[in-house]
């Protein structure tokens, strides 16, 4: 994912596997959006099968190149990749 700072993401994620789902975003600053944040029961409530959720965050104040995994279930990360954020 490239963005730049300041940009305003928005990623839609249809959840297609039989376990509930999140994605977390190492690294990212979630100002006023602390339900985007990814870890199931704690900031956001599960993707279940079958459904979608858009995560919805600005990147203020950021650059770099950061982290971002699934979480299905507590003791795995699955999918991943990097967030790039250009000046």
């Amino acid at each position: 994912i490239y963005a730049r700072e300041g940009d305003n993401v928005n990623i839609k994620l249809t959840n297609h596997v039989q376990y509930n789902v999140t994605i977390h975003w190492h690294g990212v600053r979630q100002l006023r959006t602390g339900w985007s944040d990814g870890p199931a029961y704690i900031t956001q409530c599960p993707i279940r099968p079958g459904q979608s959720y858009l995560y919805n965050f600005t990147l203020t104040g950021q650059r770099g190149t950061l982290l971002w995994h699934a979480h299905i279930s507590w003791l795995r990360a699955t999918i991943h990749g990097a967030i790039v954020i250009l000046p």
